[in-house]
């Protein structure tokens, strides 16, 4: 991708994922001294975070990882070519989640009523399809520049773990979507299977000669 539209692309996605503050600081002093930022699959919160870290802090953080999502991408594109399918995907991942995530947390801190579970777990499952749909486009070439595991290093197995783990993804996530209507919990185990049969896929590949 080009240099100067990766820049653009970097101060857009990382503004997005600011801008949710502007709804934290108008309704501020209608918050509660202390947020709830996690829930378990029961939808009952299991973490807090101060009012300032809540409205604040928690959207810089994620602005500061998707800075470094968009310097990896820059440099993958300027070593490799990149994917230009897959890079769209993975940059637009994180300020998606933070303008839906934050605008929840908001909304259950001034009382209303939301199926924190069944919307988190849907947002991930979408998340897996649409990773899962791009991860067998790239090519060795294009993923070596990272290289976060070892699988990654090897050029001889890395078309047949991509496309496993996209296939995994996909139907993981489809899978998951079919489990809310049913049960978050059930949902959870789903995710949680996907998530060990890709684990089991790499060392697979990482393995195999």
């Amino acid at each position: 991708m080009q240099k100067n539209k990766m820049k653009k692309l970097t101060l857009v996605t990382t503004l997005l994922t600011l801008a949710p503050m502007l709804l934290g600081i108008m309704v501020y002093s209608q918050l509660p001294a202390k947020i709830a930022i996690h829930f378990g699959v029961d939808n009952e919160p299991n973490g807090w975070a101060n009012r300032p870290l809540a409205v604040f802090g928690i959207p810089v953080l994620m602005a500061l990882v998707q800075l470094f999502i968009m310097w990896t991408s820059t440099r993958s594109s300027r070593i490799n070519g990149g994917s230009r399918r897959m890079e769209m995907v993975t940059i637009a991942i994180v300020p998606i989640l933070t303008v839906v995530l934050y605008i929840i947390t908001i909304a259950l801190a001034l009382g209303a009523k939301v199926d924190v579970g069944r919307i988190a777990m849907f947002v991930v499952a979408i998340t897996f399809i649409a990773l899962g749909n791009y991860i067998p486009t790239v090519t060795y070439e294009q993923q070596t520049a990272m290289r976060p595991f070892r699988i990654m290093r090897n050029q001889k197995n890395w078309g047949l773990v991509s496309r496993m783990t996209g296939y995994v993804m996909v139907f993981g996530g489809l899978l998951v979507v079919i489990s809310l209507f049913i049960s978050p919990v059930l949902a959870a185990v789903v995710l949680g299977i996907v998530v060990v049969i890709m684990l089991s896929v790499s060392i697979y590949g990482s393995l195999k000669k």
